[in-house]
């Protein structure tokens, strides 16, 4: 198979970040790429001549079986293809548990902002635009979230500045020098530096 992909797409094939896999009408693999061989923990080659269904869950395996068989009965909308007159089908797979863990943890996060009593307001630092407020700022400023995050900015919130004294007041922290600034109405001149 591999004399049938010109030089540029076998640079592509093996450079890709993502797995790619190629499946023939049995259900056999003919042809995995580097990176399938290191997402799914085999060593270079052992993947190509295994049936696809080694690389599903052993409790859905008869399942995804069942399905393939389906499919070589009506290759429609995936990416079947003909190699060497032959119908194979092109998988690819990319590992998203980095992204499941990030999601995980951001909404760990929120929950337990959500389980502060005292405002927290996340904005846009250019536009100001808030990008999320917790419970505590809903009950402390009196307007439901919808409402917060669709009409206002924290010079609602933070009256007595202006759209330019409050920019200068955060720029240490948009410009990373520190992790964070508190703001009060009592003394605007010079913000606290947490």
């Amino acid at each position: 198979v591999n004399q049938l992909l010109t030089d540029a797409a076998l640079g592509v094939f093996k450079a890709a970040s993502d797995a790619i896999i190629v499946v023939d009408a049995d259900g056999v693999i003919t042809l995995a790429n580097p990176m399938a061989h290191t997402m799914f923990g085999y060593p270079d080659g052992e993947l190509e001549g295994a049936a696809i269904e080694a690389l599903v869950p052993e409790n859905r395996s008869q399942a995804h079986r069942a399905h393939r068989l389906r499919y070589r009965a009506d290759p429609m909308a995936l990416s079947p293809m003909t190699l060497d007159g032959e119908a194979v089908t092109v998988a690819v797979a990319r590992d998203v548990s980095e992204r499941v863990r990030a999601e995980v943890e951001h909404d760990t996060v929120r929950r337990s902002l959500d389980a502060v009593d005292d405002a927290v307001l996340m904005f846009d630092p250019v536009s100001l635009q808030l990008t999320y407020v917790n419970r505590g700022a809903e009950e402390q400023l009196g307007y439901d979230r919808k409402r917060l995050l669709s009409e206002m900015t924290p010079l609602h919130v933070l009256r007595e500045y202006s759209d330019e004294a409050f920019r200068q007041a955060i720029e240490p922290v948009v410009a990373c020098r520190v992790p964070a600034v508190l703001l009060t109405a009592a003394d605007r001149s010079s913000p606290s530096v947490t």
